[in-house]
């Protein structure tokens, strides 16, 4: 019983400078302003950027179940990720994007201003890898996604992701 509440004690402060935001590489942040009207901008994190978080880890198995992972844990995996196991990710966000583009958009936009830990604002990275998706082949059905979230998010986070999504692709169509 001594040893637990030393213990507690260390885990709850750890909590509390984890909450207490600052911009930490690879930690998450509060997005600055609303995703989108009518949503709130809550001063706490939404979603972590950082795999270990989800208890990820990169292997076989989970390239192989990736679809079975909710969005937040997907997008933590892709940006940790690297060859083969960030192509299944970008794959699966892609489709999912396709799938559900204002869910995802909101999602990412979430992600407010967190950043990867080599300095990266999470959200241009997963923008990066959807719009790299798209230029294999998925162009129409990515313009027409994007269409359907300009719609919903004329303005906010959400809107800014949007001009993300439409830069990285604009910027793979002339490097090609």
């Amino acid at each position: 019983m001594k040893r637990a509440a030393p213990l507690s004690l260390i885990f709850a402060l750890l909590f509390l400078l984890c909450a207490c935001g600052g911009k930490t590489p690879g930690k998450t942040a509060s997005s600055p302003e609303p995703v989108a009207a009518g949503f709130e901008n809550p001063g706490w994190p939404v979603f972590s950027v950082r795999p270990e978080d989800y208890g990820i880890v990169y292997d076989a198995e989970s390239v192989n179940r990736l679809s079975e992972y909710p969005l937040d844990k997907l997008m933590a995996y892709y940006l940790g990720a690297d060859g083969a196991y960030s192509e299944g990710a970008s794959a699966e966000l892609y489709g999912r994007f396709i799938e559900a583009p204002r869910t995802v958009a909101a999602c990412i936009a979430l992600l407010g201003d967190a950043a990867l830990e080599r300095g990266e604002p999470a959200r241009d990275a997963l923008c990066k890898a959807i719009a790299q998706e798209a230029c294999y082949g998925g162009a129409g059905e990515f313009s027409q996604a994007l269409e359907a979230c300009r719609d919903a998010f004329p303005s906010g986070a959400a809107a800014k992701v949007l001009e993300r999504l439409e830069e990285a692709w604009a910027a793979l169509e002339r490097a090609s």
